[in-house]
């Protein structure tokens, strides 16, 4: 059992966190406290966590091995660096702020920092993962849509571009807008066919026809075939004669994905998970492209 302190539930907790909390076991919360009373009272009741009057007497709490922090509130990035001083690892997710706001958070690097990069741990990535390191080989182009009403904000850009870099595995070396002002190219270090291998992230109005459906699409160009991504679980792939449409209904959630990476760190795994140099990364870059 890992004693943890959770600051915030965050408002995302009846829909996203409280089921994982339920079924991670190994995660044991000693002290809790929310910057909004109501709800923090309500979960702390349905939860049987002991409540704190602040955040800063989660941080003291005796013997704890992690922090969890969903919602920081006016704190933003304060509650990082207490933990990283008091030397308590951290997982924040980012969903009641931005991960610009994130990106200029201050570590020493001397203990683990894990920021929540949702897109990269969805059941379609996983899978996308899985088939390119098998069946369909390395990414050689990508295409991505997002689908809003209003043009995307940093934060929804730089979430695509760390999609990006995840799928690809590789180095972001630079980007270009064009000219709409609605759609970019990301180019990596990696090379296919010895030329830079690139990304075309393009925002589609919701009064343009998508070609596909959802928030969220890509498609991806393999080595041996295509891969289309809709939303968080359905891929659908073609490889020569094969193909297949994947609806990944039963796997895990991304946060449920992320929290267990997290819960192995702590207990000494030595798993890749998401950095705050990440962050940086793709907030740096979707500046660069939107200008």
């Amino acid at each position: 059992m890992l004693p943890i302190g959770v600051i915030g539930a965050g408002s995302e907790w009846d829909a996203v966190w409280r089921p994982v909390f339920a079924q991670l076991s190994r995660l044991v919360v000693s002290s809790f406290y929310d910057p909004v009373a109501v709800r923090g009272e309500r979960v702390s009741d349905e939860n049987d966590w002991p409540l704190t009057a602040g955040a800063r007497q989660v941080l003291d709490t005796p013997k704890l091995r992690g922090i969890v922090v969903l919602d920081s509130g006016w704190l933003g990035n304060w509650v990082i660096h207490e933990a990283d001083r008091r030397r308590i690892p951290v997982f924040v997710s980012p969903r009641d702020s931005t991960l610009a706001q994130l990106s200029t958070a201050v570590a020493t690097g001397e203990i683990l920092i894990q920021p929540e990069l949702r897109r990269r741990y969805t059941p379609a990535t996983m899978r996308v993962r899985e088939l390119t390191a098998t069946r369909l080989g390395p990414v050689k182009a990508l295409r991505v849509e997002l689908l809003s009403a209003l043009p995307p904000t940093v934060n929804q850009w730089a979430e695509v571009i760390d999609w990006c870099r995840f799928v690809a595995q590789s180095a972001v070396t630079r980007t270009n807008a064009h000219e709409d002002g609605a759609s970019f190219d990301v180019s990596f270090r990696k090379e296919e066919e010895g030329r830079p291998l690139q990304a075309n992230i393009v925002w589609m109005s919701t009064q343009e026809p998508p070609a596909y459906p959802g928030d969220f699409a890509a498609e991806l160009t393999c080595r041996d075939g295509v891969i289309i991504v809709t939303g968080t679980r359905r891929v659908r792939w073609k490889s020569g004669d094969q193909e297949a449409d994947e609806e990944l209904s039963d796997d895990r959630s991304s946060a449920a994905v992320q929290l267990d990476l997290f819960a192995r760190r702590l207990a000494g795994g030595l798993v890749p998970v998401s950095s705050l140099e990440d962050v940086a990364v793709a907030v740096n870059s979707a500046r660069a492209a939107i200008g």
